[in-house]
């Protein structure tokens, strides 16, 4: 039989670096494990993004993700993470990700930027 800790390690297992890491960041905030993130995860659309260097005078890459229940957040992802994000799509210009979807966690009143909702084909 499957343990829950071990279904929750394959899960992070399978994942990039900069999501595991996001995955993590994810759980020491609301108290999750990875398993119900990824269960709890909603759809969301990209929207206004950005890249450059912010007022945190960092290079990073923002955009608006609006979820279907009236929620919206605006994603900060540092220059590792967004390498990572970018490649996960496939786009040449970072304009090119307005409309895509992307996946978010509502929780409580947080709605924060899970991964990437790519399908992979190897």
């Amino acid at each position: 039989m499957v343990t829950y800790d071990e279904i929750t390690e394959e899960i992070l297992k399978v994942k990039p670096k900069y999501i595991r890491e996001n995955y993590i960041a994810i759980a020491e905030t609301t108290g999750l494990t990875p398993f119900e993130i990824q269960d709890q995860r909603t759809m969301a659309i990209i929207s206004n993004v950005r890249f450059g260097v912010t007022d945190r005078d960092e290079v990073a890459l923002t955009f608006d993700a609006m979820g279907s229940e009236s929620s919206g957040s605006c994603p900060y992802l540092n220059a590792e993470q967004a390498i990572g994000f970018i490649k996960d799509y496939g786009v040449r210009d970072v304009h090119e990700l307005s409309g895509k979807p992307v996946w978010m966690l509502s929780h409580g009143n947080l709605f924060i930027w899970v991964e990437p909702c790519v399908m992979k084909v190897k």
